[in-house]
C-alpha cells in the first residue's frame, strides 16, 4: 500500500506501476463504498494478481487487510496519530507475512522523534519491552531496536525539538504561502502534515490571536483582540469549537444568523450552500436549534438577531460570514465524515483487545454512526449476513465515571482477566426492555460485545464476546460477565487491574 498526497498523486502512482508490469489500483474517497469493498476483496484474495493499492485519505482506520507486507510513505505528516494508523495497516498478523517492509520517500526521518512517540503505549505500565532511555513502552509483543549511532541522534533530536508554538506558526505560514492569502481553520482539513486544530487553539488561544500575532489581522480584528468581552469574540470563539451536536440544525442556524438578516431564511440558505447536509434537514420549528444557540452564543444574541455591536464593528455581513464559515466548516467536515462517510465493516473485522472510537465501533456493525441514536451504553443492532440476520448487543462502558453527573456514575470493573462486572443504568431491570434482552441473550441468540473505556473520551478496548454469568438487583442491574478471551496484562493494567 502506498499512502499518497492526493487523488491525482494516487492515480499517477498506480498508472506508473502498471506501466512497469505490476498490478496497481488507486483508491480514493471519490470511489463508492461498494467499489472500495470490491477492490479490498480482490486485494485480500491471494489468487488475484492485484499487488498494489495507492490511497488518498483512506486506510487510516476502520479497514483491516492483514495480508499487507509493504508500505510506501509518499506523503509528509506531522501527525503521530496518522503515522501510527498508517503504519498499523501493515502490522496486522498474517500466517503468510512475517516481515513488514516500510519505504519512506518523504523524509519522515526529520520527524523521527514524533515517529517513536507514536509507538508509545501511554496507558501501559513499564515492562521488559520498555525503552527507559527513550521513555517509550511499545504495544504488547513489540520492541524498539536502535543501534548506538541512532540513539545518539535521537538524544540530540529530543534536546532540540521545536516547541508547539513554533510548529503551529510554521504550519500557518505554510498554508498562507500555498494559498496566497491568510488561511482559515478549514484549510487544515485533510492536511495531515499539519498540527491538529486542537493543538493550534491550545497554543494560540484562538485563530483571531494567531492572525494578530502573524501580522494578518484586519483593523477590526485588532480591535476585537483588545476587547475579549465583545459579543463578536463570543461568536467567533464558539464557531471554533465542536458543540457535539447530534444533528446539523444548530450549526445551520448559526450560519444563517450571520449570512442573512432573516435567521429563518438564512437557516434554509445553509442547506442550499451545503447541499449534502440536506440528509439532516428538518424544519427549523421542529428543532432545538434556537435553544442551543442561546446556550452557546448568548453574549452574541439580541433576541433572535445578532447583537448590534457585532455589525457595528464588521465591514460587512459578507466579511462576517466568510470568517465564521472559515471556522465552522472544520467542525461540519468532521461531523459529516463521522456520520455519513465512514467505511462500513462487519463484527468479524473487530480486533480483539484493540481500541476503537464509538463511531468506528458502530461502523463495524454495518451502520453509519448517528450520535442521536448511538450515543448510549447499550446498543442493539441486527447485521445482515449470507446466513441471515444476526443480532448483537454492544455494551460500551467505562471504568472511571467519577467525572459524570451522579446519576451517570456506575460501578464497573475488570475483576480478573476473564471476568467483568458491569452496572446498568438506573432504569434497567432484567425482566423488561434491553435488560431482559441482556439477561436472556444466549436463549435469544444475541451476541454481547463488550467495549471498555479506561476513562471518558478515551477509545474503548474491545474485550470480545461475553456471556452473562450472574445478575443481581434491578434499577440498576449488577451484571457479572464472563469473557470468552483472556485479557492480556497490558490491557488489564490500562483498565485498572494489576496482577492475576
Amino acid at each position: 500500500v502506498g499512502f499518497c498526497a492526493g487523488v491525482r498523486h494516487a492515480r499517477y502512482m498506480a498508472r506508473e506501476l502498471r506501466a512497469r508490469g505490476m498490478e496497481a489500483i488507486a483508491v480514493t474517497g471519490e470511489d463508492t463504498l461498494d467499489a472500495r469493498r470490491a477492490i479490498y476483496a480482490r486485494f485480500e484474495d491471494p489468487r488475484d494478481p492485484l499487488e498494489w493499492l495507492f490511497v488518498s485519505d483512506l486506510l487510516n482506520e476502520g479497514v483491516d487487510l492483514p495480508g499487507i507486507n509493504s508500505l510506501l510513505f509518499l506523503r509528509p505528516t506531522e501527525s503521530a496519530t496518522l503515522f501510527i494508523q498508517q503504519l498499523g495497516r501493515g502490522l496486522r498478523l498474517h500466517p503468510d507475512c512475517a516481515v513488514l517492509t516500510v519505504l519512506d520517500f518523504v523524509g519522515h526521518h526529520r520527524n523521527a522523534w514524533l515517529t517513536l512517540q507514536a509507538l508509545h503505549h501511554p496507558s501501559a505500565p513499564p515492562r521488559p519491552g520498555t525503552d527507559h532511555e527513550l521513555g517509550i513502552t511499545p504495544p504488547q509483543g513489540c520492541e524498539i531496536v536502535l543501534d548506538v549511532q541512532t540513539r545518539a541522534i535521537m538524544r540530540k533530536l529530543r534536546a532540540h525539538s521545536t516547541s508547539k508554538r513554533d510548529r503551529c506558526e510554521a504550519a500557518y505560514r505554510t498554508l498562507r504561502d500555498e494559498l496566497g492569502e491568510p488561511p482559515m481553520p478549514i484549510d487544515l482539513w485533510g492536511r495531515h502534515d499539519m498540527p491538529e486544530w486542537e493543538e493550534i487553539r491550545a497554543t494560540s488561544g484562538s485563530w483571531l490571536h494567531l492572525r494578530v500575532e502573524l501580522g494578518d489581522a484586519q483593523p477590526w480584528e485588532i480591535t476585537l483582540a483588545a476587547t475579549p468581552a465583545h459579543p463578536l469574540a463570543a461568536l467567533l470563539s464558539a464557531a471554533e469549537r465542536s458543540w457535539q451536536q447530534p444533528r446539523v440544525s444548530a450549526y445551520a442556524l448559526l450560519w444563517g444568523l450571520v449570512a442573512d438578516p432573516s435567521p429563518e431564511r438564512g437557516y434554509e440558505r445553509f442547506f442550499e450552500r451545503f447541499p449534502r447536509w440536506r440528509v439532516e434537514h428538518r424544519p427549523l420549528e421542529d428543532t432545538i436549534a434556537w435553544e442551543t444557540l442561546r446556550k452557546r452564543i448568548a453574549a452574541a444574541l439580541d433576541g433572535e438577531q445578532l447583537h448590534p455591536e457585532i455589525m457595528a464593528l464588521m465591514p460587512s455581513r459578507e466579511v462576517l460570514r466568510a470568517h465564521l464559515e472559515g471556522r465552522l466548516r472544520l467542525t461540519l467536515e468532521r461531523d459529516y465524515q463521522q456520520r455519513h462517510n465512514g467505511v462500513l465493516s462487519t463484527p468479524d473485522a473487530l480486533r480483539l483487545h484493540h481500541q476503537y472510537s464509538r463511531p468506528d465501533i458502530i461502523r463495524h456493525f454495518g451502520v453509519q454512526y448517528d450520535p442521536a441514536v448511538h450515543n448510549q451504553g447499550v446498543i442493539a443492532l441486527d447485521v445482515q449476513t449470507r446466513e441471515g440476520p444476526q443480532s448483537h448487543i454492544i455494551l460500551l462502558t467505562k471504568i472511571d465515571t467519577s467525572g459524570a453527573k451522579q446519576t451517570y456514575q456506575y460501578t464497573n470493573a475488570l475483576r480478573d482477566p476473564v471476568t467483568f462486572t458491569w452496572q446498568s443504568q438506573n432504569r434497567q431491570e432484567p425482566t423488561s426492555g434491553s435488560g431482559q434482552r441482556i439477561a436472556a441473550h444466549e436463549a435469544l441468540g444475541i451476541t454481547l460485545h463488550l467495549f471498555v473505556q479506561p476513562r471518558a473520551g478515551a477509545p474503548a478496548f474491545y474485550l470480545g464476546a461475553a456471556r452473562v454469568r450472574e445478575i443481581e438487583g434491578a434499577r440498576p442491574m449488577n451484571v457479572t460477565l464472563a469473557l470468552r478471551h483472556r485479557v492480556p496484562p497490558d490491557v488489564c493494567a490500562a483498565l485498572g487491574m494489576t496482577g492475576e
